[in-house]
């Protein structure tokens, strides 16, 4: 029969013919394939178990489940990868088994089995609110993340009882599932109650204002994170009431949570906030490389606010500090405001070249003619940094004026210059 020897094929050594025959079991129709495909998911060679797991996920039969679990072990990514999608074609009757293999203690596994029930989907909802109540806290807590990234509506209330867990990881994962799902009633005051650090801020990420008080409490959380995210949170939601707050946050001793902060002021976009902004810009360390992350924060906050921090941005232009002054002249440029033309046009005159190199940059955005002879000007700086920007600036602009100039600056002793003059100049003939 043809079925027996397919069979002995499997055993065969050479991996195309036992590839061949999990191809063909898999193309028949009769429930004794099942076994044979599930002994093929060990075979030595990778395709084999690839192509058998791939089998048993079209033909759908759950004897195949605790195997395939077994399987997202396997040393081979694609293996796992196709295992993985094996159980999503199974759907409703793998449900069971994987909620029961969120005990495995690898990540790696849990999250492939996480995805296989989000993918599962609404069949998976009513049996995942069951392991909500598994004596297992892996369970539970994998149980919450699946249930977040489903986003069925029935979960919400599960989800709220399991804050009264009394694992943090768990009263973490269901406050996360909840942000997730972003269901209303999750941000009533007696369930933020319940919860704090990142679970008030995966709350917070609702956008409902109830969530605002215990959002305000984490920006005080011994943990650095949870203050990041509690800033990022308040800012998505918005309310003016929090500007203080988040002002506060500005002086926090971690870079990542001032950068958070100026972050959520930039999205609130409230002119209270201009000048604690701009001195934040004059306390930054810029000794720390990776704080430019602060930095940049706090010039794309004061972007985001506009027209109210033009003048108090002019005024930075003669901070002692040149960093400051570069920081202002960037936001400047970047905002558009006609006032600050003149300003920049002096600025190209700084004493330091990062200032004027910045104001260079900024003028070639304005799009305003009057800085045409102020750029050409600057097109012969002492510094090659100014004069590459100069150079990028005038191609921006779009005016035939500095067509001799650029010409004249291709023979630049930098190279750095020699290139922005021959793109500026490329521009220049496309217009």
């Amino acid at each position: 029969m043809e079925f027996e020897r397919i069979i002995t094929h499997l055993k065969d050594d050479n991996s195309n013919v036992r590839r061949g025959a999990v191809i063909a079991l898999g193309q028949i129709k009769d429930a004794r394939v099942v076994e044979p495909l599930i002994e093929a998911l060990k075979d030595k060679d990778r395709f084999v178990r690839i192509d058998a797991a791939g089998a048993l996920g079209n033909i759908g039969d759950a004897r195949a489940v605790e195997p395939l679990i077994k399987a997202l072990k396997d040393e081979d990514s694609i293996v796992r990868s196709i295992v993985e999608e094996a159980l999503e074609k199974v759907g409703e009757p793998a449900v069971e088994y994987l909620i029961e293999a969120l005990k495995i203690r690898d990540w790696r596994v849990g999250e492939k089995i996480r995805v296989a029930l989000e993918k599962i989907g609404a069949p998976a909802v009513e049996p995942l609110i069951e392991a909500l109540k598994d004596e297992d806290s892996d369970i539970r807590s994998g149980a919450a993340v699946a249930l977040g990234k489903i986003k069925d509506a029935r979960a919400v209330e599960p989800l709220i009882r399991v804050l009264k867990d009394g694992g943090e990881i768990v009263r973490r994962t269901s406050a996360e599932a909840l942000g997730e799902i972003k269901n209303a009633r999750a941000a009533e005051p007696y369930i933020v109650a319940l919860v704090r650090g990142r679970a008030a801020v995966a709350l917070g990420n609702i956008g409902d204002k109830r969530a605002i008080e215990p959002l305000i409490e984490a920006l005080k959380d011994e943990d650095s994170n949870i203050r990041r995210d509690a800033a990022g949170a308040l800012g998505n939601i918005g309310d003016k009431r929090v500007i203080d707050s988040l002002i506060e946050a500005l002086k926090d001793e971690y870079y990542g949570v001032r950068s958070s902060a100026a972050e959520a002021l930039g999205n609130i976009g409230d002119s209270q906030a201009v000048e604690p902004l701009i001195k934040a810009l004059r306390e930054e360390d810029r000794d720390v490389g990776v704080q430019k992350n602060a930095v940049l924060a706090l010039e794309v906050a004061l972007e985001k606010i506009g027209e109210p921090a033009v003048e108090p941005l002019i005024e930075a232009l003669r901070d002692e500090h040149h960093y400051v002054r570069s920081s202002a002249v960037r936001t400047l440029g970047k905002i558009g405001d006609s006032r600050a033309v003149e300003q920049l046009i002096k600025a190209l005159r700084d004493e330091h070249h990062y200032v004027r190199s910045s104001a260079a940059e900024a003028l070639g955005k304005t799009g305003d003619s009057q800085a045409i002879d102020p750029l050409l000007e600057a097109l012969r700086d002492e510094d090659s940094y100014v004069r590459s920007s100069t150079a990028e600036a005038l191609g921006n602009l779009g005016d035939k004026r500095a067509v001799d100039p650029l010409n004249e600056a291709l023979k630049d002793r930098e190279f750095l210059v020699r290139s922005a003059a021959l793109k500026a100049l490329t521009s220049l003939n496309e217009t």
